[in-house]
């Protein structure tokens, strides 16, 4: 499999301020690859230096497996910001207008408005739509001239939850097609949904980088444990040696144990027996994406 991006120790300083420090990720092709961080994390600048409108600090980069040269940003679609258009043109004529302006055909207009559920409102003026459609219209201007990449910088901010659904199945459409994509966001829920690979920025650092598997295949078995007298359970896992924390389920009803990977349930339960403790309450929990960040963020 070919790469799409590649970024070799990519920085970005702006004095004293690191933006993006040495930031090294391989972004493979026909995958949904998320840069998750909260705001301040260098997801803007990243995007902003691959799309030659920053000048990296130090390092560099390169698209399709060779040096960066302006001339890509041919094959590139992005959308970067919530989409302008001029509200009392169709969405046809709106993007005859991008097409001229990008200097590239218009021949795949009418494919992308399919592609965008927007086909049978191609004629309705823009005026008409919802914050949502005009979304997914910003997409089909980022796609008709059929690039290899196509990337999003928080594409569902503002939107309302049908919104949200609407931009994400879009999403999971368009890289089922064979559409590489590069998705900055903060949202965790959304990066978990769509996404194949994920880099995790931190202040201008990558925490992680890889398979959103990966990460969610954690050195941990976490287990929920009730009881009739949570303090007794707990006192009784305390003599459990190959227990990482127990922390209290946020309903103050069980206790979360995270468990030593090796450990076996029948392990935690016989030593539980031994102590005279009666279960009312046990399952498995799988580790989150969101556990995972959480912990990164910490480092």
């Amino acid at each position: 499999m070919e790469n799409i991006l590649k970024t070799y120790d990519l920085s970005k300083s702006y004095g004293r301020i690191q933006a993006v420090n040495g930031l090294n990720i391989t972004i493979p092709e026909s995958s949904v690859y998320a840069i998750l961080g909260p705001n301040g994390s260098g997801k803007s600048t990243t995007l902003g230096m691959i799309l030659h409108a920053l000048k990296p600090s130090a390092g560099h980069f390169e698209w399709f497996n060779k040096e960066p040269d302006p001339k890509d940003l041919k094959h590139i679609g992005a959308l970067l910001e919530q989409p302008k258009f001029y509200m009392y043109l169709s969405a046809m004529d709106n993007l005859a207008i991008v097409a001229t302006i990008k200097d590239v055909s218009a021949d795949g207009i009418k494919d992308s408005l399919k592609k965008v559920g927007l086909y049978d409102r191609r004629l309705d003026p823009v005026k008409t739509y919802s914050m949502g459609m005009r979304q997914r219209l910003g997409i089909a201007a980022a796609i008709f001239h059929k690039p290899k990449a196509l990337i999003l910088d928080e594409p569902t901010n503002g939107l309302d939850p049908q919104g949200i659904a609407d931009v994400r199945q879009l999403i999971i459409n368009l890289a089922n097609d064979g559409l590489s994509i590069i998705l900055a966001s903060h949202l965790l829920h959304e990066v978990e949904m769509v996404s194949s690979h994920v880099c995790i920025l931190k202040e201008g650092n990558c925490m992680y980088e890889g398979k959103v598997s990966g990460l969610k295949d954690s050195n941990e078995n976490i287990i929920q444990l009730g009881s009739s007298n949570l303090d007794s359970l707990k006192s009784a896992l305390s003599d459990f040696n190959r227990i990482i924390k127990i922390d209290k389920h946020e309903s103050d009803k069980y206790l979360i144990v995270h468990l030593q990977k090796d450990v076996q349930i029948d392990d935690i339960t016989n030593h539980l027996v031994q102590k005279g403790i009666v279960l009312n309450h046990l399952t498995e929990q799988s580790s989150s994406l969101e556990d995972e960040f959480i912990e990164l963020l910490k480092e």
